[in-house]
């Protein structure tokens, strides 16, 4: 029979979001190599000091763990207060990366899995807020957003991933402003596989090989996406861009349009540079994940021709520590 932790889900916590002092008092959990399950380092009712988590960040200790139930109720502690906390001068940059990307991946979960489009795009509007307010509050939040990034691929947060990536890439490489990111990147980013609601889930996380019929249905997922949304609100010119044209490749071998460089915009460009890199270095039902070196190295050898170069050199600069 397994013990009551073994049959528990457990979720990280930075430890640095600990610091402000004001995280709800939680059953928080510690992971050893010498133990197969996590075990309860403070109980609720003894509640962690912001001095202690210090003694732990000092202690290379970066994550506690928290019981599924518990990771419920930091989600809506972070629903309400995430405004204010990516604010506070005291919450270092890497707990605000932490907990902004925790809100994330959780709200877009839950969105995609409504499968209702409306609340996909409400949730999205929220989310991209708190995400470009952190991305561009701090030089070193795309480094630290990076790291944080899942390798476990999901419809929900391959979409997160995209985004950022997205746009500390146009940031890098344009130059962008925060009303750029909000107007002209972040929605296209982060709904550019909306369309992939429309599609069998036994299809996404099929194991073996697609049948011709199978791929010819995945590649509607750019025009089902883009008309998904425009029942719902405003896509401008680049974010159409965005989600129509992320799987069109420079030498033509694309889809939906089979549309070569000279017609594939600078913002579909990135988004495709991206996606690419999140589907190649995260872990699928048909495809073990690759590390970020080897990736790089498919990508360079194997789609030279196929995506922009100058942009992939810029994306590869944003994986360097920020002290190189």
């Amino acid at each position: 029979m397994l013990n009551e932790t073994a049959a528990r889900k457990f979720y990280p916590l930075e430890v640095s979001s600990l610091l402000v002092g004001r995280i709800p008092r939680l059953n928080l959990y510690i992971r050893r190599e010498e133990d197969p399950e996590p075990i309860l380092f403070r109980s609720a009712s003894v509640p962690l000091t912001p001095q202690q988590a210090q003694e732990l960040a000092a202690n290379n200790i970066h994550h506690l763990w928290l019981p599924e139930r518990d990771y419920e109720v930091y989600q809506r502690f972070l629903a309400q207060f995430l405004p204010i906390l990516i604010l506070d001068p005291n919450l270092p940059v890497r707990a605000k990366c932490s907990i902004t990307y925790d809100y994330s991946i959780q709200a877009m979960r839950q969105a995609f899995d409504s499968n209702d489009t409306r609340q996909v795009i409400e949730t999205s509007k929220d989310m991209l807020k708190h995400v470009i307010a952190v991305l561009f509050s701090d030089e070193r939040a795309t480094h630290n957003f990076i790291a944080l990034a899942s390798t476990d691929y999901a419809l929900f947060s391959h979409s997160v991933n995209v985004c950022l990536f997205g746009m500390a890439l146009a940031r890098r490489a344009l130059g962008i402003s925060e009303e750029t990111a909000m107007e002209e990147f972040g929605p296209g980013l982060l709904l550019h596989d909306l369309g992939k609601l429309r599609i069998p889930r036994e299809i996404l996380v099929k194991e073996g090989k697609l049948t011709l019929e199978e791929r010819q249905l995945i590649k509607t997922h750019p025009e089902t996406g883009l008309e998904m949304i425009r029942d719902f609100m405003t896509v401008t010119p680049e974010v159409e861009s965005i989600i129509l044209h992320h799987h069109e490749r420079l030498d033509g071998s694309g889809y939906p349009f089979g549309l070569n460089g000279k017609y594939i915009s600078t913002h579909a460009r990135i988004c495709a540079i991206v996606d690419i890199f999140d589907a190649i270095s995260t872990d699928r039902p048909f495809q073990k994940r690759k590390s970020t070196f080897e990736t790089f190295q498919v990508m360079r050898q194997e789609l030279s021709n196929r995506i922009d170069e100058k942009l992939l050199n810029e994306f590869i600069l944003l994986f360097q520590s920020p002290d190189e």
